[in-house]
């Protein structure tokens, strides 16, 4: 029984940080079956100054990486030395996680299976706690010249194989290799456990790191096959090998179907403030653009998260936007495109003529050169691909999804847009606050949505 192409691999860093810090020192030992077959080690620029307490951990100073090559140049050694191996790192985490970050940078795929001698010392020795590199080495005599140098550590990692075969057998270590080599895809400190408890069901799901600090939350029709395959994609994606890194803890939320799912997301999200969460994040104001073509009055801009009332009547709304800024520049482009008269539209105040009258862009209404109703025309045209949609009924409705398969049955109570609650019986239905509370613009685009491509099953209550 052979051990497989071992790479060890070990680095030295300006940090522990792989967004931020950067390489030092690198050394890879390519073994096939106990022998090794090369020996490669070099400093790195790291382009960025090393800290004093690195400098004096390991070494390596500022002045011995100035004329080093930067990791870039390095890659090609790197490609060679690690083809059909495995690498084998304490704490692989980290080593990986850093070498991770550079073939990402470098649009290349990380594909190699990798081994934790942390990991398998924990597994040979349960009845020790600690599993440093530096106790390990002590615990088993093994001497090391030049601790926290890539090479000598690299060769310790070597030296403490050879000792673990000898003091435990070839066939207990190739098992125990194995039994970690299939959970390699998993962040290393996720217990298994968190992901055989995840159901293959509709859902949303929160990952969480140290200190429970709530990373990400994501929906998925299938939460466990959708987890996993955020670990998978940790090889060629940036957010997704931050979240495999700083992932400790998944919980999850199943629904009775997608929708529940997509409103429960974007409420967790706005919740919780997920650090890789981009979009659904909270938003303290939303503004639209009132207007109505039968009045001689410029467009209104409304604070519609504080309008408890919006699109009960929504003929006159245009457009939803996350802040006041975000309106008046949307209704300048419009003006613009339109040649709009920027005092009637209520953009500009004072009398005479409007700024974009003078650089030739508005007709002349503010000047009687054009007529109102013509005007008012454009104005209706530039607004109406921005047109909102009324509540399609006379109160609240309940839309009932169920799971095929578990039978998991719930009722979404909608109104005015918003989800005011959800119930699994007639009770739970008829003590539905009636409080609509702020509008959520993704919930709203979700239901609405909803409403023009999905067949639901809609019961009116009032």
């Amino acid at each position: 029984m052979n051990l497989p192409l071992f790479a060890y691999l070990d680095l030295e860093t300006t940090g522990s940080d792989s967004s931020s810090d950067r390489i030092t020192e690198i050394a890879i030992l390519r073994v096939n079956n106990g022998e090794i077959l090369e020996r490669w080690e070099t400093l790195v620029n790291p382009g960025l100054l090393i800290p004093d307490h690195i400098e004096m951990l390991t070494g390596i100073t500022n002045q011995m990486v100035a004329q080093k090559p930067q990791i870039e140049e390095l890659i090609p050694n790197i490609l060679r030395l690690l083809e059909g191996c495995t690498i084998v790192a304490h704490n692989a985490r980290f080593d990986v996680g850093f070498l991770k970050k550079i073939f990402l940078k470098n649009q290349l795929v990380f594909d190699y299976p990798f081994l934790c001698t942390l990991q398998l010392s924990r597994a040979l020795y349960p009845n020790h706690k600690r599993h440093n590199l530096g106790v390990l080495l002590e615990r088993h005599h093994i001497p090391v010249n030049a601790r926290h140098r890539a090479l000598a550590d690299a060769e310790a990692l070597y030296k403490l194989m050879d000792v673990w075969v000898g003091e435990n057998g070839l066939s207990k270590v190739i098992r125990f290799l194995g039994q970690q080599s299939k959970k390699t895809n998993l962040p290393i400190n996720l217990s298994h456990r968190e992901i055989e408890k995840l159901p293959n069901s509709t859902g949303v799901y929160i990952f969480y790191g140290q200190n429970l600090i709530p990373l990400y939350v994501g929906k998925s029709i299938d939460i466990k096959t959708r987890v996993l395959s955020h670990f998978s994609e940790a090889r060629r994606n940036e957010k997704d090998l931050r979240i495999s890194e700083e992932v400790r803890k998944i919980e999850y939320i199943e629904t009775p179907g997608e929708l529940s799912a997509l409103l429960k997301e974007a409420y967790l999200v706005k919740k919780l403030s997920p650090i890789f969460n981009r979009k659904l994040r909270r938003h303290k104001s939303l503004f639209s653009w009132q207007w109505s073509f039968q009045k001689n009055i410029p467009p209104k801009l409304v604070d519609l998260a504080k309008n408890s009332e919006f699109l009960s009547n929504g003929e006159n709304q245009f457009g939803i936007f996350r802040s006041r800024r975000a309106a008046e520049n949307k209704l300048y482009a419009i003006a613009k495109k339109k040649q709009l008269c920027l005092k009637t539209i209520g953009l500009e105040k004072g009398k005479g003529p409007c700024f974009a009258y003078q650089l030739g862009r508005c007709k002349g209404v503010c000047v009687e050169k054009e007529k109102a109703s013509k005007h008012k025309l454009r104005v209706a045209e530039g607004l109406l691909p921005l047109k909102l949609e009324s509540w399609p009924f006379k109160g609240k409705i309940g839309i009932i999804e169920q799971d095929r398969n578990t039978g998991f049955k719930q009722v979404l109570i909608i109104n005015q847009w918003r989800l005011i609650g959800v119930a699994d019986n007639d009770e739970a239905i008829r003590n539905v606050p009636t409080d609509l509370g702020n509008l959520d613009l993704d919930a709203y685009k979700i239901l609405r949505n909803y409403f023009k491509t999905k067949k639901l099953d809609i019961i009116e209550l009032d």
